[in-house]
C-alpha cells in the first residue's frame, strides 16, 4: 500500500480506511467478473480489506475473492484482510427456482442433515455449532485460505424474531463456545458480531445489548477474540456515535462507538451510502463545506470513516469509476475534528 495512504490498526491486522463490501449485484457470471475487476482495481488504489458473507450472493462473493486471492503472490494475498460471516442460511436463486422459501430450505439444507430443524431460528437462520462449522469449512474452500481474519456473526438481532431472551442467550452462548475453540485451532483469527441496527436501539424487539454479548463470549472463552462489530454508519443513520444505545458495566447509558471502545472492540462502518440511496437525494451543501469536499459519495463515504470510534469504512460497488472516485480519500486523512465541529454546530 503506498506509504501516503491511511491504513487503521485494528489488532494486530493493519487496513485500509476503505474496504471493499460485496453483498451487492445479481447472482451471476457477469456480476462476477465485475467484481473481480473491482478486487483488482481496489488493490492498485492501495485497499486491501474486504469483507464478504456465506450469503453475499449465494455464496459467490466468497469465490470470487478467492479467485482474485490466488491470482496474488503468496506474501501479497497474506496481506489482505479479509472478513465474512454466517448465520443466514445461503439461497441459490437458481436452484430454488420454483420451489417456495420453505420447500427450497428444507430440501436443502433440512433434508440433507446439514441443519436440524429446532436450530433455525429468526429468518432462517442458524447458529448451532454443527452449522458454523459447516459453512466455516465451505468459507475457507472458496476464499481459498486456511484461517479466516474476521469471523462475524451474521444480524444475530433477527433471532430474536422467534426466540425468547433466555433462548437468545443460549444460543449467543454456544456460538461463542464454538467462536473461541476455532480461534485457539487458528481457523479464525478474531470474533465479531455484523448488525443492521439491533445495536444502535433502532428496536426494542431486536435490541441487542453489548455488555451482555461481550460478557457471554468472555464467559464461553471467546473474550480475547471477540474485538469487532460491524453496524451502518451514514449520514442518514448516525446512530452509533449518536444515539446511547448501550450501557457500559457500570450503567452509564453511552453510544455504540463508546461501548465498542470501553470493550477493547473495533468498529467497522457498513453502508456509508445506504446502498446508494443517499446518491439519490441532494447532498448538503454545509456537509460539504465542513469535509471539504463536493463529491457526493467522497462526502457520505468520508462522513462513516471520519466518524469518531470508525476503524475503517465499506463500499459496495461494482462500478471502478465509482470506486476510483471513493479511494481517493485515501490519499488523506480523516477529518475527524471537522466533523465534529460540524455535528455539535448541527
Amino acid at each position: 500500500m503506498p506509504p501516503t495512504h491511511h491504513r487503521s490498526k485494528l489488532e494486530d491486522l493493519e487496513v485500509s480506511s476503505i474496504g471493499l463490501g460485496t453483498y451487492l449485484g445479481p447472482c451471476d457470471v457477469a456480476s462476477d467478473a465485475r467484481l473481480l475487476v473491482v478486487l483488482r482495481r481496489g488493490r492498485e488504489l492501495g485497499i486491501n480489506f474486504v469483507d464478504t458473507a456465506a450469503n453475499y450472493r449465494a455464496s459467490r462473493s466468497e469465490r470470487v475473492i478467492g479467485e482474485f486471492l490466488r491470482g496474488l503472490p503468496a506474501a501479497e494475498a497474506d496481506r489482505w484482510v479479509v472478513a465474512t460471516k454466517a448465520g443466514f442460511l445461503p439461497c441459490d436463486p437458481e436452484q430454488a427456482t420454483g420451489l417456495s422459501k420453505e420447500d427450497y430450505f428444507t430440501k436443502t439444507y433440512l433434508e440433507t442433515g446439514v441443519v436440524r430443524r429446532e436450530w433455525i431460528c429468526g429468518n432462517w437462520q442458524c447458529y448451532h455449532p454443527s452449522y458454523l462449522e459447516w459453512q466455516t469449512e465451505r468459507s475457507l474452500a472458496a476464499l481459498g485460505r486456511c484461517r479466516i481474519d474476521i469471523f462475524y456473526f451474521h444480524n444475530p438481532e433477527s433471532a430474536l424474531l422467534t426466540a425468547t431472551r433466555a433462548e437468545f442467550e443460549a444460543i449467543m452462548r454456544q456460538a461463542f463456545r464454538w467462536g473461541g475453540a476455532m480461534v485457539r485451532a487458528g481457523c479464525i483469527r478474531y470474533l465479531g458480531v455484523a448488525t443492521w441496527g439491533g445495536l444502535l436501539g433502532l428496536s426494542d424487539i431486536e435490541s441487542l445489548d453489548l455488555s451482555a454479548l461481550t460478557a457471554w463470549a468472555r464467559e464461553e472463552g471467546a473474550g480475547e477474540a471477540f474485538r469487532f462489530i460491524e453496524a451502518p454508519v451514514s449520514a442518514a443513520m448516525p446512530q452509533a456515535f449518536l444515539k446511547k444505545s448501550q450501557r457500559l458495566a457500570g450503567g452509564e447509558a453511552v453510544s455504540l462507538v463508546r461501548c465498542a471502545a470501553g470493550f477493547g472492540q473495533h468498529v467497522i462502518a457498513s453502508a456509508p451510502l445506504l446502498n446508494g440511496k443517499l446518491l439519490e437525494i441532494p447532498c448538503p451543501p454545509e456537509l460539504q463545506d465542513a469535509l471539504g469536499l463536493h463529491k457526493p459519495a467522497q462526502v457520505y463515504v468520508e462522513f462513516a470513516r471520519s466518524a469518531p470510534g470508525v476503524g475503517a469504512a465499506l463500499i459496495g460497488t461494482l462500478s471502478v469509476a465509482h470506486l476510483e472516485e471513493v479511494a481517493q480519500l485515501l490519499e488523506r486523512r480523516p477529518v475527524h475534528d471537522e466533523l465534529l465541529r460540524f455535528l455539535r454546530r448541527e
